[in-house]
């Protein structure tokens, strides 16, 4: 018997092809620590010897998984032939760029001195690619609602919600340091430097144009849309900045305090932003805003991807694969996808009002359709909404749309950080007609196990994790014109973003926090985004869209409406 086949005898059960490669990376990530964490230049043997268990990992994975390489036809299999054979140049690529990128470090820290901070991570560098038309903006609209018994002028109260904001800032210069880094390029690579901080500068009074002394709430929802997509403070060096409204809004019959909080997506993911809110802006407590992180949202604590190494593995093998695959994929071709993007956007939100048990309800749905999920109602009541737009338009009706769904990649830790810790996949989302008034339970179920397949498709694969690679090894050593091109959305109609919110109230001094809306950055081709919120037990649901896909508020707030009855009639079907 050949080595090989001792090798390849060894794994047949799978069980213990699994127990070998877990065991042989966590070595392996340990002895890469280790590594890292030393100045060496060379491998040591034992080292070595870890590479080439992981290799011979890669050979058994193959070996294990050889069936799936006989349905590749003539031209799949050639194309697959040629990025297995490209794969040594693209190594030895990325060892000069690694070189390069230590020398560019070097510089910038003989020319910067005790300014500089370091190259972004990875996973920051990628939002750091961005546009004029889409920048890397994260908005969050905040309405705050004062005491009963404050019968303090508009005036008074917004000047005391701007003196709480900068006096909690003003203590965090030490405790989140990279709130006030500044976000520089040089050289082809994107950097934090450390500058002077005026608190000022980040949180202002501004004045919203309106035809009378209060907002109404088309009138905000314009403002937001028009300044979305500004650059941020200091020739949009500076990582966020808070707008606080000189004018009260009309909302639910009750006067609130409108805030608009724009972030740079560098500075962190949505979790991570919506912990730092609510836990370090707001007096909100960590265990309350961690309540109601939802399954679905969470890879490590939902499916456990991460902790199972072996997928690493696959990574490695079918990374040149996965590339070529999606670079041959064909894009959305819809009136919602494909034109150029100008910038100009147009944000919408709902709010489920305080009286409604609606997401009580959606939850009892969940429970009594089989195997379904809480995004997966959420999908099916996008999808009807989007039936209804294209058919009203007399736009061509597309069986199914692709859209983008981040996801959480690490587990949330205990602590705060300011971090981008999450991945995305592609998923097709089929174009449902919206159920009649006379639907019941059974029909409902049919469209959510449409949704539920593609859903499931996607978690069967490794698209989460193969993304997080691309996003890892090409955010840390490509330079950024090498990333515009790289990490570009050309194939997604939606971004779909389900956040989890606190189970209850956030308060910002005695000012209540009754509502929140996320509306997401635009990238290349995909101009509109769909944000799901839950918020003190009730649903959020926001929707951003470039001018060129959807010019008017009216028809983003159509949309949304129709998104929302359809949620109402799934929870009334059952």
């Amino acid at each position: 018997m050949s080595w090989f086949e001792k090798v390849e005898s060894t794994f047949e059960n799978r069980s213990n092809w699994i127990k070998f490669a877990n065991e042989s990376l966590n070595q392996g990530l340990s002895k890469f620590k280790d590594f890292k964490a030393s100045n060496a230049t060379i491998f040591s043997p034992s080292q070595v010897g870890i590479l080439t268990g992981i290799v011979i990992a890669i050979f058994v994975n193959w070996k294990a998984n050889k069936q799936n390489f006989k349905r590749f036809d003539a031209s799949s299999l050639a194309r697959r032939l040629t990025c297995a054979a490209i794969l040594p140049i693209f190594l030895a690529i990325l060892a000069i760029l690694a070189l390069y990128r230590q020398f560019v470090c070097i510089l910038l820290r003989v020319k910067f001195g005790r300014q500089f901070i370091s190259i972004l991570d990875a996973s920051d560098a990628v939002w750091s690619v961005e546009h004029h038309n889409w920048r890397s903006i994260i908005n969050i609209v905040a309405l705050l609602e004062a005491p009963e018994l404050d019968e303090s002028s508009p005036e008074a109260k917004t000047d005391t919600i701007l003196t709480l904001l900068r006096n909690k800032f003003g203590k965090l210069e030490f405790t989140h340091q990279k709130l006030f880094y500044s976000l520089n390029r040089q050289f082809g690579y994107s950097f934090w430097l450390k500058n002077p901080i005026e608190i000022k500068d980040y949180i202002k009074i501004v004045d919203i144009p309106s035809s009378s002394d209060c907002l109404t709430s088309e009138e905000l929802q314009s403002w937001v849309g028009n300044v979305s997509n500004n650059a941020l403070p200091d020739n949009h060096c500076k990582l966020w900045e808070i707008l606080v409204s000189q004018k009260s809004v009309v909302d639910n019959e009750t006067t609130k305090f409108p805030i608009l909080c724009r972030v740079h997506h560098s500075l962190g993911d949505g979790v991570a932003l919506l912990r730092f809110f609510l836990e370090t802006i707001t007096d909100q407590e960590s265990s309350k805003a961690l309540n109601n992180a939802p399954e679905e949202n969470n890879l490590k604590s939902g499916k456990k991807i991460i902790s199972d190494l072996v997928k690493w593995v696959k990574l490695i093998s079918f990374l040149p694969f996965y590339i070529s695959d999606q670079l041959s994929s064909r894009p959305d071709s819809n009136c919602l996808h494909g034109s150029t993007l100008t910038g100009q956007k147009t944000i919408s939100w709902l709010h489920e009002p305080t009286n409604s048990n609606l997401l009580r309800n959606l939850r009892r749905v969940k429970r009594t359709i089989p195997n379904s999920r809480f995004s997966d109602l959420i999908l099916t009541s996008i999808s009807s909404s989007l039936h209804q737009y294209f058919e009203q338009s007399g736009k061509p009706i597309p069986k199914s749309i692709q859209i983008i769904v981040p996801a959480r990649i690490e587990a949330i830790e205990k602590n705060l950080k300011l971090q981008n810790k999450f991945s995305v996949a592609l998923q097709k989302l089929p174009i449902l007609p919206p159920l009649d008034r006379d639907s019941d339970i059974s029909e409902l179920a049919l469209k959510v196990s449409r949704v539920r397949k593609q859903t499931n498709l996607v978690r069967l694969k490794s698209d989460y994790l193969l993304n997080y690679a691309i996003m890892t090894v090409f955010g840390h050593f490509f330079p950024h014109w090498i990333l515009t091109g790289i990490l570009d959305s050309k194939l997604a109609t939606i971004v779909f973003s389900n956040l989890p919110g606190p189970t209850e109230e956030a308060f910002l001094g005695n000012f209540r926090i009754t509502s929140m809306s996320f509306a997401v950055p635009h990238r290349d081709l995909t101009g509109i985004g769909v944000t799901l919120l839950t918020y003190a037990g009730k649903l959020q649901i926001s929707l951003s869209a470039d001018a060129a896909l959807l010019p008017t508020l009216n028809q983003a707030r159509e949309i949304l409406q129709n998104i929302s009855n359809a949620i109402k009639h799934c929870a009334e079907v059952s």
